[in-house]
C-alpha cells in the first residue's frame, strides 16, 4: 500500500468546540525503579500525538520521574506486579474502564530475566485484555512477556497491536534476526496472518501487517533514530492514535509514519546528536509541514 492510503487527514480534526474528553484517554503502562526514561519517553510521544488525556501508571520510584517531566499527564502509582500482583492488577483493571486505549510494555520487566517475573507479565496482560473492549499496543517487555502464550493471545488479536524490533520477533516466531531483517514485509505478514494480529516490524523501511494480507512499508525514518528509546516514543504515538479512535491498522501505520517523520526533522537539525527525547517535540511541526502539502 502507498502512503496515500493513510493521509494525514485520517487525524481527528479539531473543531472549535472541542474539548480534552474528545481526543481519548489513554492508559500508558511503563517503566519500573530501573527503566523510568522509557515511561517518560513513551508519554512525552502519547501527549505531543494529540491525546485528550494520558494516565500514566506506574510504580511509584517511575512516577515521580514522570511527573517531573510530563506536567500534563496523569499519574496512577501502582504496586509492582511481581511484589504484590493482586494489588496491582486490581488498580489497573479499575482504571482500564475510564480509558480508551492502551499502550503497555516499556520498562516493564525492569532488566529482570527471571521466568517468574515475565510468566506474571503475560498473565497481567491476559487479564486486561479479557476484562476489557479497547485496543491495546504491546511492545518490548510485553512481547518477551507474551512469546511463550501467543495462542492465548490470538483469542485477542483483533484488539492487539505489537511493534518489535528484528531481536523481539525472533523471540516471537523462531526466525534468525539475519533472515527477518532480509525477508521483514514476508516475516511480519506470516506472522500476522497466523495470530491475527496487527504487526509493526521495526526497522529501515518499517514494515506493518494486517491479518488479512495490507502491508504497509513507511517511508519516513533515519539511521539517527537506532538508539535506545526510539520504541518507545513510537508506543506513545500509537497509542495516542488508538485513544483518539484511529482504526489499528490505521493508527499503527500512521504512527510509524509520524515518529519517523519527527525524527527526521530532528536529524536535519542535530544529526548524530539527535537522541530519541528530541523526536516528540518535532510531531506538531512534522504533521503541520505534511497538512500544509495536502
Amino acid at each position: 500500500m502507498s502512503l496515500k492510503d493513510f493521509p494525514l487527514c485520517a487525524l481527528r480534526k479539531r473543531y472549535p468546540n472541542a474539548h480534552k474528553g474528545s481526543f481519548g484517554r489513554l492508559l500508558l503502562i511503563a517503566g519500573s525503579e530501573t527503566m523510568t526514561g522509557c515511561a517518560v519517553l513513551a508519554a512525552q510521544g502519547a501527549l505531543r500525538s494529540g491525546v485528550g488525556i494520558l494516565e500514566c501508571a506506574a510504580v511509584k520510584e517511575c512516577i515521580t520521574v514522570i511527573q517531573n517531566n510530563c506536567f500534563e499527564a496523569v499519574n496512577t502509582p501502582i504496586s509492582d506486579y511481581y511484589e504484590d500482583f493482586p494489588s496491582c492488577s486490581a488498580r489497573l483493571l479499575e482504571r482500564i474502564k475510564v480509558c480508551d486505549a492502551v499502550a503497555m510494555g516499556p520498562g516493564l520487566l525492569n532488566q529482570d530475566s527471571d521466568p517468574a517475573r515475565k510468566e506474571l507479565l503475560a498473565q497481567l496482560m491476559l487479564m486486561l485484555i479479557e476484562n476489557s473492549r479497547v485496543n491495546f499496543v504491546f511492545d518490548a517487555d510485553c512481547l518477551t512477556a507474551m512469546a511463550p502464550h501467543l495462542k492465548e493471545f490470538s483469542l485477542y488479536s483483533s484488539r492487539i497491536a505489537i511493534t518489535p524490533h528484528p531481536g523481539e520477533m525472533s523471540r516471537l516466531c523462531g526466525v534468525a534476526i539475519p533472515e527477518i531483517i532480509i525477508n521483514k514485509e514476508k516475516c511480519a505478514s506470516e506472522f500476522s496472518r497466523e495470530y491475527g494480529f496487527v504487526t509493526l516490524l521495526k526497522g529501515n523501511k518499517t514494515a506493518v501487517a494486517s491479518p488479512n494480507g495490507d502491508i504497509y512499508i513507511n517511508s519516513t525514518g533515519n539511521p539517527f533514530m537506532a538508539r535506545g528509546g526510539s520504541g518507545d516514543v513510537l508506543t506513545g504515538i500509537i497509542g495516542s492514535l488508538l485513544a483518539q479512535g484511529s482504526d489499528l491498522f490505521d493508527g499503527v501505520c500512521l504512527g510509524a509514519y509520524i515518529h519517523g517523520g519527527a525524527a527526521d526533522i530532528a536529524a536535519e537539525e542535530l544529526g548524530l546528536s539527535m537522541l530519541p527525547s528530541d523526536i516528540a517535540p518535532r510531531i506538531g511541526k512534522f504533521i503541520f509541514s505534511k497538512e500544509a502539502e495536502l
